[in-house]
């Protein structure tokens, strides 16, 4: 940037939006490397709930997994009913 000896300490649009510009080169990466951490953490929390969600099913799952063809017959059932 070039200041004439007639408008020093002063700025065109032009000037400013070129300076305002450069600003931006280091700032956005920085803004971006927040977001991601952002994501990170937001994905951690949520894997976090799916997995003590899956841990609690896993509790009520039944402990004898040999059943009569009677029984699973009404689990099949069930399952049909619940859809």
């Amino acid at each position: 940037m070039q200041v004439a000896a007639d408008h020093r300490g002063t700025l065109t649009l032009g000037e400013w939006q070129e300076f305002s510009l450069y600003l931006d080169v280091p700032v956005l990466p920085i803004a971006m490397f927040g977001m991601i951490i952002h994501t990170i953490r937001t994905a951690a929390a949520s894997a976090k709930r799916i997995f003590e969600i899956l841990d609690a099913t896993k509790l009520r799952l039944p402990i004898n997994r040999r059943r009569s063809h009677a029984s699973s017959a009404r689990a099949g059932a069930l399952r049909e009913g619940q859809l």
